[in-house]
């Protein structure tokens, strides 16, 4: 059964849900949010029919994680943390090309992990404020909602992309035709979360490929720039907000 305690100075807290973890629980509930903690197949159901701000989803087992992150992206575009226990650098990198934002090795601090939570929080309001009067825009007749953060692709079907991607997507759509360096990309998406490094945009830029391209081993949309950074060769246009 899912546990939640939320106290009436709570209900205007952000909204975590919790996979797994008494630890992970007791940190985020302490740091004062909004915390429903539930495992297995529940998590699903939950993030369907109930509004949550972020998902922080803890596994004992690299593998374990894969799964998750890849059901959750299916249904929602919702920033997501992952705590693995053990985790190596290539565990965090698995995880981040399976749709997570974030990625912890377990044992973690807490003060740690709740200053990535309010980053990503902090990151997820300030994009979804600054898109609110932006209009929908197009390229290669795929359609991008700012205000919504919704993508769809040519044929109308909604793509779930994380919140880096997202992010990356619409800095790339608001420069066209510009080299963006990694330090620029990592500025504008807050991509990298407590592990400074312009590298980890890297990471997104390929899962993103693998999204909108048509051939994401020879990419036409983003193109990598040699000692530059990327650069978006589409054409952008403008629509109403819809």
């Amino acid at each position: 059964m899912p546990v939640s305690e939320k106290t009436s100075s709570e209900k205007s807290a952000p909204s975590i849900l919790l996979l797994g973890d008494d630890e992970a629980y007791g940190a985020i509930s302490a740091a004062g949010f909004a915390t429903t903690r539930t495992g297995g197949p529940e998590g699903s159901v939950l993030l369907a029919h109930q509004p949550f701000d972020l998902v922080v989803a803890c596994t004992a087992h690299a593998a374990d994680s894969l799964p998750i992150c890849h059901a959750i992206r299916r249904q929602s575009t919702i920033p997501l943390i992952v705590l693995i226990g053990g985790a190596t650098r290539q565990d965090r990198i698995a995880a981040l090309d399976a749709g997570a934002d974030d990625c912890l090795s377990q044992p973690f601090d807490i003060s740690e992990l709740v200053a990535r939570i309010r980053t990503l929080l902090r990151r997820s309001k300030t994009c979804g404020a600054s898109g609110l009067d932006m209009p929908v825009l197009r390229f290669e007749n795929w359609r991008i909602n700012p205000r919504r953060r919704l993508v769809y692709d040519p044929a109308g079907r909604f793509i779930p992309l994380t919140a880096a991607e997202f992010d990356i997507l619409l800095a790339f759509c608001l420069n066209p035709g510009r080299v963006m360096t990694r330090a620029e990309l990592l500025d504008f998406a807050h991509v990298g979360v407590g592990k400074p490094g312009e590298r980890s945009v890297d990471v997104h830029i390929r899962r993103l490929r693998s999204k909108i391209e048509r051939d994401p081993r020879h990419p036409e949309l983003v193109k990598t720039i040699r000692l530059g950074g990327y650069m978006f060769t589409a054409v952008v246009g403008r629509d109403h907000l819809t």
